[in-house]
C-alpha cells in the first residue's frame, strides 16, 4: 500500500546535530516541542566560542536577571551576528525558562 500523505518530521529528519544522542536527551528530558528545535538548530549555527562567551555566563550570574541580560547583550552587540544570536536565546529563554536555557547552552558546548 503506497501511502501518499507526509509524514510529520521528526528530530532525525531535521537535521545531523538533532540525531545526537546528547541533544535527543535534552530534547526528550526538557520536553522541547517539535516546533521549538529550530532554536536548537539555529544557536548551533553560532561558532563555539561566541557561544560560549556570549551565552555560557548569561545563564549562571543569576535566573532572575537572565533575560534582562539578554535583552541588553541584543542592544549592545557590537555585530549583526552577535544580535542575532542573543535574539534566538531570548526567544528560547520567554518560552522555556532559565534552567532549560542554561541547560541548552551547555549541552551545545558539548556539540
Amino acid at each position: 500500500m503506497d501511502n501518499k500523505f507526509e509524514q510529520p518530521k521528526t528530530m532525525e529528519a531535521l537535521s545531523p546535530l538533532l540525531e545526537r544522542e546528547e541533544i535527543k536527551k535534552f530534547v526528550h528530558s526538557r520536553n522541547i516541542s517539535q516546533e521549538d528545535l529550530h532554536f536548537i538548530e539555529e544557536l548551533a549555527v553560532f561558532p563555539k566560542e561566541m557561544r560560549i562567551v556570549g551565552l555560557h555566563n548569561l545563564f549562571n550570574m543569576g535566573k532572575e536577571k537572565s533575560g534582562i541580560d539578554l535583552e541588553n547583550s541584543i542592544q549592545n552587540a557590537d555585530n549583526e551576528q552577535s544580535k542575532a544570536m542573543y535574539t534566538i536565546a531570548l526567544a528560547f529563554y520567554k518560552k522555556y525558562d532559565w534552567m532549560v536555557s542554561m541547560n541548552l547552552v551547555r549541552v551545545l558546548e558539548k556539540a
